[in-house]
């Protein structure tokens, strides 16, 4: 399990943003996951991005004004996410 470090409510509310660290660096995705928990359906984790493979925290996790994308933020790295695929758009 890790720490969550930011968090992001979309700008619907059906969609909960939230980035750990992981300092243990055990976790499956690496050691900065980001998990996006579905608040419609009872807080369910809906999907799981690979996160942040840099060192330090993921310091901001924030919506797209449609809710489809995701930036989400390391002290020295951006990236951004297409939520419907899961996949990175830009690092």
């Amino acid at each position: 399990a890790g720490t969550a470090t930011a968090e992001a409510l979309s700008p619907d509310g059906s969609k909960l943003a939230v980035g750990f660290v992981d300092s243990s660096f055990y976790h499956p995705r690496g050691p900065n996951p980001i998990d996006i928990f579905n608040t419609q359906l009872g807080g369910s984790n809906t999907i799981e991005l690979q996160g942040h493979q840099g060192k330090g925290e993921i310091c901001l996790v924030t919506f797209s004004p449609d809710g489809k994308k995701l930036a989400s933020a390391l002290p020295n790295e951006i990236k951004i996410w297409n939520l419907e695929t899961a996949g990175l758009i830009y690092t």
